[in-house]
């Protein structure tokens, strides 16, 4: 959602900054879980880190919230999936 709505301020823009410059902008505001594995995704690559970049961990991280919670919902342990017991104690 922060994501979506930094591009859309910065479409909005009278001088929108360039994709790598609004990637590099976001990664230093996004929380650590999400900006630093950008940064790392593309770092490799030689080039900068691109919003393709931050989209791609931000869905990643936002499917692993909601498989979390869901395990949680149904009392399910986060790292084998069976029930009855929770990942502190597998």
């Amino acid at each position: 959602e922060q994501v979506a709505h930094a591009e859309a301020l910065n479409a909005a823009a009278r001088f929108p900054l360039g994709d790598e410059d609004l990637a590099y902008t976001l990664c230093e505001m996004l929380p650590e879980n999400v900006g630093g594995p950008a940064s790392a995704r593309s770092g490799g690559a030689g080039g900068g880190t691109s919003m393709h970049d931050i989209w791609h961990v931000a869905r990643f991280m936002e499917a692993r919230r909601v498989c979390r919670e869901d395990m949680e919902l149904h009392d399910r342990c986060w790292n084998c999936g069976q029930p009855g017991h929770h990942s502190g104690n597998c």
